[in-house]
């Protein structure tokens, strides 16, 4: 499963709320701040503004230095990693092409071909 960063702020909040458990004297302020954080994740479907995003970042501060406060360490601590989706590099079958650019530079090591600067593909033909 997938953990997107706000699944990983409400599922952090709710393992510090466990890891504080019932009858702690904070723990009514850390039902403040997972309500006031599931409020703010839903606004969020209609758009982030900037608004909301200040917000979020004012309970997020305040959930920091609750959990600081309570357990000794930062909140992040109790928020899962949060999965990042990197696009799949695209691949060209195996075997020899001549490209054609016309500016920037081109360096080679071995069959490692780097392209930089302001360059124009002509388009490529398999040699």
């Amino acid at each position: 499963m997938i953990t997107t960063l706000f699944d990983s702020y409400r599922q952090g909040l709710a393992a510090l709320i466990a890891a504080l458990g019932p009858g702690h004297p904070q723990l009514d302020l850390a039902y403040v701040y997972q309500q006031r954080l599931t409020e703010n994740l839903a606004r969020t479907a209609y758009g982030d503004t900037e608004s909301l995003q200040a917000a979020r970042a004012e309970i997020l501060d305040r959930c920091h230095c609750l959990s600081l406060d309570t357990t000794g360490q930062p909140f992040v601590a109790f928020c899962p990693p949060v999965a990042t989706l990197e696009p799949a590099a695209p691949t060209a079958p195996a075997g020899k092409y001549t490209i054609n650019i016309s500016g920037g530079q081109v360096g080679a090591i071995g069959d490692n071909v780097q392209v930089t600067g302001g360059i124009h593909f002509g388009g490529k033909d398999k040699a």
